[in-house]
């Protein structure tokens, strides 16, 4: 059966997060503001898997930036992730 997980961008852990989402399969991407409220809650299906070796940090990098940018606006970015171990 697979290990399923939530991620939040604005995470102390984002770093590493975004490492662990490059071996996963993003299921759904839920944007919330303030005091709980959702902007946006929507299915997805994206796997970045695809993405060669070299390019893990840049995309830490990017997620790092996202988690600094959601903090400023008092937002949060949850990913949901599914990992294929048996």
């Amino acid at each position: 059966m697979s290990k399923k997980d939530f991620i939040e961008i604005t995470s102390k852990g984002v770093w590493s997060a975004m490492k662990e989402v490059k071996n996963r399969d993003i299921h759904n991407l839920k944007v919330t503001t303030g005091e709980e409220t959702t902007i946006a809650d929507s299915p997805i299906a994206f796997n970045l898997r695809f993405i060669p070796r070299v390019f893990t940090a840049p995309l830490q990098a990017v997620g790092l930036v996202t988690s600094i940018f959601a903090r400023m606006t008092n937002t949060k970015i949850t990913l949901h992730v599914e990992n294929d171990e048996g």
